[in-house]
């Protein structure tokens, strides 16, 4: 059985700019059984992710969370699809420093 990746000391923006990236998720129709896989995942990673920002507070400075690690590798291959047709800002920025972390702990 794989250990569960922890990511620990994720800041609240940081946290907040991956969540942003679900809004889009779910308006096109699974193209496949493997997208369709892939999204009920992430519906479940959601849950994990709103969870947590849910869980702060204006003075929470920053937060750990746990995924096994399907999630956090089908997390990674999300926002790396995602970050593919985004302009350069500071939340792509953020996201794209998460990701980063997601592939090293999944190495």
């Amino acid at each position: 059985m794989m250990e569960p990746i922890k990511i620990k000391k994720i800041k609240v923006d940081k946290l907040k700019a991956v969540n942003g990236t679900f809004a889009v998720m779910g308006f096109e129709p699974p193209k496949d059984r493997k997208e369709q896989a892939s999204r009920s995942i992430l519906r479940e990673v959601r849950k994990k992710m709103l969870n947590k920002e849910v869980g702060t507070s204006e003075f929470t400075k920053t937060v750990s969370i746990s995924l096994k690690y399907h999630e956090a590798d089908i997390l990674e291959e999300w926002l790396r699809d995602w970050l593919f047709g985004e302009e350069a800002s500071y939340e792509q920025s953020l996201i794209s420093a998460f990701a980063d972390e997601l592939n090293q702990k999944l190495a």
